[in-house]
This record gives C-alpha cells, structure tokens and sequence, in this order.
C-alpha cells in the first residue's frame, strides 16, 4: 500500500514492497499460495511482472453498471486457458484459468 493500513488481523500483511520483493519474502517463509487483495492496480502489478500463474475470477450476481478493471493499467493482454467453474449456492460462480508459465512464479 502506498499508505500506513492497519491490517486488524496477525495473519494479514499490509507492505509497500514491490511484488518481486514480496514473491521473495513469501518464498523465503516457504509459502506456496497467496491471495491478493487490492484491486485492479495491485493485480495488474504482479502480472505485468509475470507472478501470477493462476487467476480466480468470480461472478458476483450483481449488477454494477461500473467497476475497478480486473488488472488495472499495467494489467497486459494474456492468454489463458480455462481449468473450470465452481457455483456456490449464493449465485456466486468463480472460473479458474491458468497463463502460459514463463518462469518464477507465486501460484
């Protein structure tokens, strides 16, 4: 964050590191999966770096009209390949795609 976040849980790290600093951390604490939350900026960061080898993209059954794009500006065209759908009961329907590996990656 480009802000002093108090995170209100232990198990939740708020950082101003640059993704490729913060995939060493996490690799360093041998952690094999991480969940980004951030928005579109902070997605887009750690795929224009080439860090994300996963993505998880689930439909909410609301209608915004508007929104935070997926990956923000730096997000850049990727192709994917689809793994699946999970539905939930709430409507909620998540997809799973996976990008072409090109290296070190947090998945």
């Amino acid at each position: 964050s480009s802000r002093a976040i108090e995170p209100g849980r232990d198990d939740v790290t708020v950082t101003s590191r640059t993704p490729a600093e913060v995939v060493a951390d996490i690799e360093r604490l041998g952690l094999r999966r991480v969940w980004l939350v951030g928005g579109g900026a902070l997605a887009g960061s750690f795929q224009a770096a080439g860090l994300i080898t996963e993505f998880v993209v689930s439909f909410i059954p609301v209608i915004l009209g508007a929104g935070v794009p997926l990956l923000g500006a730096a997000g850049a065209r990727e192709g994917l390949r689809f793994l699946g759908t999970t539905a939930y009961p709430d409507g909620v329907v998540q997809a799973r795609y996976v990008g072409a590996d090109n290296g070190r990656r947090v998945r």
